[in-house]
């Protein structure tokens, strides 16, 4: 990690179980909205917004 970055925890506000988000995911018919529904669902399961951005490809400020 490069000087002055710091670890992101992601804050997400639970509307839909994780199942529920990924049944919306797969149903989701814009890659920008799979994309956003990848990450809700890595955030809920505890991922910091860097290992997000990395396992889905993007930049840290893109998955904040």
């Amino acid at each position: 990690m490069m000087s002055g970055d710091k670890e992101v925890t992601m804050h997400v506000v639970t509307h839909h179980t994780v199942e529920q988000l990924q049944q919306l995911q797969r149903k989701a018919d814009r890659p920008s909205m799979v994309l956003k529904f990848q990450a809700i669902v890595l955030a809920r399961n505890d991922w910091m917004a860097r290992e997000i951005a990395e396992a889905l490809g993007k930049s840290t400020r893109t998955i904040r």
